[in-house]
């Protein structure tokens, strides 16, 4: 299986599951990652994971990986100073790291700490429909409760709010209420009535003219500075004569 891992050079997207395991498996897996994964989760919940794991982990993590979910929820020998050691060997502002920490050493101040960089990059826009959730609705999606349970809450109905903005064209965030929906998946689309799926099509239709004009002016900008350094080149050549 490792050798096999290491060989996969295809392979964009990983998810081990190793809760209540003892160390061998985290320990082997770490050594076998497949070279080109952009995501990886790890279910660890209750197994026999240390600091020193955590900081192999860094270490062998391939150089692609963007997203990276971690469950250590109850392995209590992760420390604070292990989860300290960890953030300061993976770079959080090109790897989005979602940590479930409950359970651990860590501190209350390591944990918030986490859980506002899980929370910072939804905002930034580095995942998808979480980021055009934020941005229509002026709130972050918490995909662990348990993790921002210190954090203020609310809770709405984001669908339902997400739609009423489609249906008003004054409103600026109108185009992030309509990614947040596309990126909710085909369930809610398909439950979407005549109205909702009407405005949804409107807008798909809007965003691709953009898009194909967008690309339309770009190639008529490049054949223009094209032809405009056609003659200097012409003349180059003739004084080089």
């Amino acid at each position: 299986l490792s050798k096999s891992l290491r060989a996969d050079v295809t392979r964009k997207s990983l998810e081990i599951r190793l809760a209540g395991q003892g160390r061998s498996g985290l320990a082997l897996l770490v050594t076998s990652l497949p070279p080109n994964l952009k995501s990886l989760c790890l279910k660890l919940r209750a197994s026999g994971t240390r600091d020193e794991d955590l900081l192999a982990l860094a270490a062998s993590l391939p150089k692609k990986v963007s997203s990276l979910g971690i469950d250590l929820s109850h392995c209590a020998a992760v420390s604070d100073e292990g989860l300290k050691g960890f953030a300061k060997k993976v770079d959080f502002e090109k790897v989005s790291v979602d940590a479930l920490l409950l359970g651990t050493e860590a501190k209350k101040e390591t944990q918030d700490w986490y859980a506002a960089q899980a929370l910072k990059r939804q905002a930034d826009g580095n995942d998808g429909m979480r980021r055009e959730v934020a941005r229509a609705l002026g709130l972050n999606v918490c995909r662990a409760p348990q993790d921002c349970a210190r954090l203020k809450k609310k809770v709405v109905r984001a669908v339902p709010l997400l739609m009423q903005m489609l249906e008003d064209e004054e409103n600026a965030l109108r185009m992030h209420a309509f990614r947040a929906l596309e990126g909710f998946g085909d369930k809610v689309m398909k439950d979407l009535d005549v109205f909702g799926a009407a405005k949804i099509q409107e807008l798909k239709t809007e965003r691709d003219a953009k898009r194909a004009q967008k690309i339309a002016d770009a190639a008529e900008a490049k054949a223009k500075a094209k032809a405009k350094a056609a003659p200097a080149a012409e003349a180059k050549e003739d004084a080089d004569e």
